[in-house]
């Protein structure tokens, strides 16, 4: 899955400007999809927040709340220090400003 990721990241990076609406779409169904089975392999993919870094930040913060409620779910032990860096960069949109940052309505995180 890595390779596919890193493809997917490659071509992104060749097509930048060419990253629609559609597109942000679909990427982020294809990183928030696995999540419910492989969540604890994800965290160890270091394509996964390269890919992700093409999302615009509301897209990039909805895959890290996914991110987040998966490792939750999946009780995923966080005893690795490599892990839980990892985990942090990938669910960085949801713990810090970032460049891109906009203001989104708490009650889109409500459930």
């Amino acid at each position: 899955m890595n390779e596919i990721l890193k493809d997917a990241s490659a071509y992104c990076g060749q097509n930048e400007k060419n990253i629609d609406e559609d597109c942000q779409i679909y990427i982020s169904k294809f990183l928030i999809h696995p999540l419910d089975t492989l969540a604890h392999v994800i965290l160890t993919m270091k394509e996964y927040p390269t890919l992700m870094k093409y999302l615009k930040f509301k897209r990039r913060r909805e895959v890290a709340k996914q991110i987040s409620k998966a490792v939750s779910r999946g009780s995923i032990e966080l005893s690795d220090t490599n892990v839980v860096d990892q985990l942090i960069i990938f669910i960085r949109p949801v713990i810090f400003k970032e460049p891109d940052y906009e203001d989104i309505s708490e009650m889109m995180f409500k459930e």
